[in-house]
Parts: structure tokens; sequence; C-alpha cells
């Protein structure tokens, strides 16, 4: 006479290779969730980089007119909502021009600034050292510093090359 087991529940390998396959998705979904939250943070610091320029611009005639030089002020304060410190001054060679700095900005964000279509940061600075914008730059440091050039009246490069030569020829 022959014996029947009734086998009920799985084995150790096939509980394995589901713990494996789990393993695998959770790990994607973390990294997948930290490139999400990388990416928001990038973008609310280019939102909140146009407001502030967007206050700054709204103010450099006064600024202009009474030959104001070095930092300005920031109306909404001195750190962003990502929590990183900012300044604003004036530029230094050209009137019509104002910068702001970003420090304290993790290497990951940097490059994500960098790709994405908004403007690029005219130098990166990894201490006291400047550097051209480079994504390369950013991997080199765990924080780094962006400085952008604004023009007064928040215009594009090719409109202010435009705008200038209207104001040549009209001379």
């Amino acid at each position: 006479m022959q014996i029947r087991f009734n086998e009920h529940g799985r084995s150790m390998v096939e509980m394995l290779g589901v713990l494996a396959v789990i393993g695998v998705l959770s790990v994607s979904g973390i990294l997948g969730y930290k490139f999400a939250m990388n990416k928001y943070i990038a973008n609310e610091t280019i939102n909140e980089l146009n407001i502030r320029a967007s206050a700054i611009s709204h103010h450099m005639e006064q600024y202009i007119e009474n030959n104001y030089a070095g930092d300005i002020p920031m109306e909404m304060g001195p750190v962003m909502r990502m929590g990183y410190p900012i300044t604003a001054r004036m530029h230094p060679q050209y009137v019509d021009y104002f910068e702001m700095f970003i420090s304290e900005v993790p290497s990951e964000i940097c490059k994500l600034l960098l790709q994405s279509q908004w403007q690029a940061p005219y130098s990166i600075f990894i201490g006291t050292t400047q550097y051209e914008s480079s994504v390369d730059i950013c991997t080199q440091a765990e924080k780094v510093e962006l400085a952008y050039e604004f023009h007064k009246d928040l215009l594009p490069e090719a409109e202010i090359e435009e705008k200038d030569r209207h104001e040549i020829m009209r001379c």
C-alpha cells in the first residue's frame, strides 16, 4: 500500500525566489523614489529662483537710479524653501544685471539643475575655486555653490543681444 501525502504550502526554494523578486522590486522602487524626490527638489529650486529673480527685477530700476552696489536684500529671506542659503547682489561690472548665489547644493541636485532646460549657472564654486558650468564639476564635491546671472528685465540672452543692437542703431 502506498501512502499519499497531501503537500500544502511552498517549498523553501519557491519562498527564496519570491523574496528575491520582492528585494529587486524594493530596491528599484527606492531608487526611483529618490530620483523623483531629487527631480522635485530641482524643479522647486528653479521655481523659487524665478520668483526671487522676478522680485529683484521689480526693484532694479530703483537700485540703478540710486547707484546701489553690493548685496541686494532678499524679500523672501536668506534661505530657500529647500534649505539652501541664497544671496543676491548687483553685478559688479554691468549695471543692468544682478547675480544670485545658491550655496550648499547637493551634487545630485546640481546635476539635475544643469540638465534642465532652464538657464545654466555661469559658474560653479567648490570652496573658493570657480569652475565653468559643467555636470562633471557637480560630481567633484558633495555640496557646491551655483552662481546665476539675470538681466534686469529677465530677458533671455538672445533677446538682450537684439535689444542692445536696436539701442546701438538708435544712437
